[in-house]
């Protein structure tokens, strides 16, 4: 199994009594791999997050994969210096896609016009590299097909991270070629049940699952967690809810988003260099 969305430098995550951060990544990675995962994808929502990522994957290249961006929800907080850092990091092999990036008009933690700049900045960015979008994007789907539409020719694919949208919004990111990340939202019977409904469109070649670990926990794993917190071997509740939504085996929908994983992200090929380069 491979998650394509995990929070790895959450303090949540790190928060083991007694041990330090390389410790607990080294004991969540060996959990993992006992779990059943092959590959996890460590999410970049800031300059700080997106280095901890890249970090994170030197110390285990066969393994972890990074993503280097900026949310939308951190849009204000990115200076000129930030920009430059961004701009040399995503050029490391280990970063694997641009973001997470996008646009959030459900909070506004950033002022609108600020998190469109700094979505447009990003996908400028990515024209000499072409990396895979990781998408962020909350009540703000016209706009946000606006501006990639404006920068159509920087990049060949993506995913749109985390998808809770309908049948509509689900049509208009394939038509973009993009891939759709499922998380626990799809296990969560109070408010999941537009994605639940789009399931069944949403092409077996397009799919790719996720935890967003250490949130959105699925509300049907059994039993839960005393701590509350997504591990990214929980993956397999949204694998299994995939599975009876479409009327398929389970292995099978884990093999294929397995697969589509490795196809978009190029997780499991070798890095060259990469455990020698500077951050």
């Amino acid at each position: 199994m491979i998650d394509i969305g995990v929070n790895l430098s959450s303090k949540l995550l790190q928060n083991k009594q007694g041990l330090s951060e390389i410790e607990a990544l080294e004991q969540l990675v060996a959990t993992s791999r006992t779990n059943g995962m092959t590959a996890l994808v460590a999410i970049g929502t800031n300059l700080k997050q997106s280095l901890k990522a890249v970090e994170f994957a030197r110390l285990h290249p066969d393994f972890i994969y990074a993503t280097a961006g900026v949310h939308p929800h951190d849009a204000k907080d990115l200076d000129e210096a930030g920009k430059k850092g961004l701009a040399s990091l995503i050029e490391a092999p280990e970063v694997v896609a641009v973001g997470e990036m996008g646009l959030d008009f459900n909070r506004n933690f950033s002022p609108p016009l600020i998190q469109e700049d700094v979505f447009s900045f990003q996908l400028e960015l990515n024209k000499g590299q072409r990396k895979p979008l990781y998408l962020h994007e909350r009540d703000a789907i016209d706009r946000q097909l606006d501006i990639l539409e404006a920068h159509r020719q920087h990049f060949e694919s993506g995913v749109v991270h985390c998808f809770t949208g309908n049948k509509d919004s689900l049509r208009r990111y394939l038509d973009f070629g993009l891939y759709i990340g499922i998380t626990g939202w799809v296990c969560d019977e109070r408010r999941g049940n537009d994605l639940v409904e789009a399931i069944p469109y949403l092409p077996l070649d397009r799919l790719l699952v996720e935890t967003d670990s250490p949130y959105l926990l699925p509300r049907t794993l059994r039993p839960k967690p005393k701590n509350g917190r997504n591990q990214p071997w929980y993956v397999k509740e949204v694998i299994q809810k995939i599975a009876e939504i479409k009327q398929m085996d389970i292995l099978e929908v884990e093999n294929i988003t397995s697969r589509n994983a490795r196809e978009l992200f190029t997780v499991g090929k070798t890095r060259p260099g990469s455990a020698n380069e500077a951050i």
